[in-house]
């Protein structure tokens, strides 16, 4: 009786050397019978016998195998390797998370609030020096995480002298405005109450940007000023000397309005000084003082220019009108 057909399972795995040898005598009858030679008269080795015989058979098994049973098996594959590949993926993750967290949890920040009529300096983890103004309100962290170092200022006048480090740019957030560097030295003033920000490069080269307005490169010797409503303003620095005056503790004003002398003062002196009519804000004024004079002298003096008067309305409030 002519041997039937083996079952498609029992061939796959005689193709695929997982046979039992129960199996392995039920493929080679059946092959025996079909109108060929027995590899095994024609052959010597066991080794070649069986290669020769897997490629033939391939042959008579390819159109009878069901689509669904390799499907399924590549399904079987690509859901064990999908498994594997999201558990690698989880536990990379996993040391990621550990580790940025261990890294997080060893970074601190620092707020230093600089006293009316003071200055103070700093060192950075770099080695960056910050020398800041009465009423600056400057953040930092305890080290400088990753590939870039960023500090903010929330408030006030900072003077930075930045180490130079090509693949760690340094950044200085103020406001909505971020100010980045490689090595360079320069004033930065940002009066929140303002909305005024302006930074005056000394040396080397800063860029200034803006989600509003496009970024602005500026190298040493400019100086950039960005307003409330208004585009970016470009141009030299007049004078260096008036961008490092409060270094020296001397206030000086080169054509400036009463309002943003105004707002220099509230930093300086940790009071308030309001305008009764808008008009006089704006006035402009060319002027110098020494920190080391009383608010009231300041303001006593800059009233008399255009006839205003001031009045105090507590120890923490003037008016002028």
């Amino acid at each position: 009786m002519p041997e039937q057909k083996p079952p498609v399972s029992i061939l796959d795995k005689y193709l695929q050397g997982t046979c039992s040898d129960s199996e392995r005598e039920l493929v080679d009858a059946w092959y025996d019978q079909l109108n060929h030679a027995s590899p095994a008269k024609q052959l010597e080795s066991d080794a070649t016998y069986r290669k020769v015989l897997r490629t033939k058979l391939w042959q008579e098994v390819q159109p009878f195998t069901p689509t669904l049973h390799r499907n399924t098996n590549k399904s079987k594959w690509y859901w064990a390797a999908a498994a594997a590949v999201a558990t690698l993926v989880i536990a990379i993750l996993g040391v990621q998370y550990n580790k940025n967290a261990s890294y997080t949890a060893e970074i601190s920040f620092d707020t230093i609030r600089v006293a009316p009529q003071q200055l103070q300096s700093l060192v950075l983890p770099d080695g960056s020096k910050v020398c800041m103004n009465a009423g600056t309100v400057f953040v930092y962290p305890n080290k400088f995480p990753g590939n870039q170092r960023s500090v903010e200022v929330l408030q006030g006048e900072a003077f930075f002298k930045i180490e130079k480090d090509n693949k760690r740019p340094f950044y200085v957030k103020a406001g909505d405005v971020n100010t980045e560097v490689l090595g360079t030295s320069f004033n930065l003033k940002w009066y929140q109450s303002l909305q005024c920000f302006s930074v005056s490069v000394l040396t080397g080269k800063v860029k200034v940007q803006n989600d509003q307005y496009p970024s602005e490169v500026l190298t040493a010797g400019t100086e950039a000023i960005l307003e409330k409503g208004k585009a970016w303003n470009v141009h030299p620095i007049a004078d260096t000397a008036v961008v490092k005056a409060w270094q020296q503790k001397e206030l000086v004003f080169r054509q400036q309005t009463f309002e943003k002398i105004a707002a220099t003062l509230t930093l300086q002196y940790g009071a308030k000084i309001h305008f009764q009519y808008p008009k006089v804000a704006q006035y402009r004024f060319t002027c110098k003082f020494s920190s080391k004079q009383t608010l009231q002298e300041i303001i006593g003096q800059l009233c008399l220019v255009n006839g205003n008067v001031y009045s105090k309305m507590n120890e923490k409030d003037f008016l002028i009108q």
